[in-house]
């Protein structure tokens, strides 16, 4: 990882690990994000991020 971090699993509240729960991000998802004023004035667009297994 960047920055010499570590991936670790976490356990979410019902005690199962991210990869086993679907309400977690998983590899192949991607998380869209876009960025505007209220009224239109200003748009930054949207930003595509794919993710990708840890490993």
């Amino acid at each position: 990882m960047p920055g010499g971090g570590k991936a670790v699993g976490l356990l979410g509240p019902s005690g199962l690990s991210q990869a086993k729960n679907r309400h977690y991000l998983h590899a192949d998802d991607v998380i869209t994000a876009t960025i505007a004023t209220a009224d239109g004035r200003i748009d930054l667009g949207e930003q595509r991020t794919p993710v990708m297994d840890a490993q």
